[in-house]
Parts: C-alpha cells; sequence; structure tokens
C-alpha cells in the first residue's frame, strides 16, 4: 500500500513537472536556446532508485532560481547559479549566487533568486545551475538555459 501511495504520489509530482514551462514567458533572447532548462537523474533511498529533476525558472525583474523536485526523502543542494543578463546599456552582465541546503524534504526546494542589479535588463541570455541530492547515493546533475 505504502508503495503504492509512493508511485501515485511521484506520478502526480511528475505530471505536474512536465505541464509547466520551466522558464516563464519572459523575453530571452534567441541565444539562449542553448539547454531545456532541465535535466534529471537518479537518486537511491531506502533501497529504492527514485527520479529526481533540476529546473531553472526566470520570474518577475528576470529573477533567476533553480528547483530540485523529487518523491525521495533527502538532503538537498542548490549551487551557485551563473546568471548572464542582458541591458540595453550595460552589456552582457554576469552574475552569480543563490547557493542554498536543506535538510532531508519530501518535494520541491528551491535556491535563492539572482536578480540583475540594474533596471534596463531585458533579457536573460543564458543560466546554468547545479544541483546535488544525497541519500544512498549521491546525484549531481547541471541544467542549462
Amino acid at each position: 500500500m505504502k508503495t503504492k501511495l509512493i508511485k501515485i504520489l511521484f506520478a502526480v509530482m511528475l505530471a505536474m513537472t512536465c505541464t509547466s514551462t520551466p522558464v516563464s514567458a519572459n523575453y530571452i533572447p534567441p541565444e539562449s536556446t542553448n539547454g531545456t532548462g532541465y535535466n534529471t537523474g537518479t537518486v537511491k533511498y531506502n533501497g529504492k532508485n527514485y527520479n529526481w529533476t533540476l529546473s531553472i525558472s526566470i520570474g518577475s525583474s528576470y529573477g533567476v532560481k533553480s528547483m530540485i523536485s523529487t518523491a525521495a526523502y533527502v538532503q538537498r543542494k542548490h549551487y551557485n547559479l551563473d546568471v548572464k543578463y542582458n541591458t540595453t546599456s550595460h552589456g552582457y552582465i554576469t552574475k552569480t549566487g543563490g547557493a542554498a541546503s536543506y535538510s532531508a524534504v519530501i518535494g520541491a526546494t528551491n535556491s535563492g533568486i539572482v536578480y540583475c542589479g540594474y533596471s534596463d535588463v531585458i533579457g536573460v541570455k543564458s543560466a546554468y545551475a547545479t544541483g546535488k541530492v544525497i541519500g544512498e547515493t549521491t546525484s549531481t546533475i547541471s541544467a542549462v538555459i
């Protein structure tokens, strides 16, 4: 029964992840299409393998964050994001930040949000994120937009 419930919970989380776009509708220049904005990995917890997803999203004011999502009760680590912004009068600006760590949880966790710092941002040229989950095994993956 418990295994069936975990499978259903994971299927619902996966469906929610698949139906949402990892990158918002904010303007992203064509040169930024170097990645999908997400990646998947596997981690072992209590003898069972679980899938997990690392995704990058762009929110209001071009704030960029990463999200780790899994049904496994595991620790998570969001490493610093590297974000390259396009501005109208400052050229390309690179910002780094957003690292966050979490003790074991189920579901989704987020990094801190990285902002450009200039008011004339017109898009995100690229973003790079790395995440790690720690269970019986450790899994590290990266995502790029």
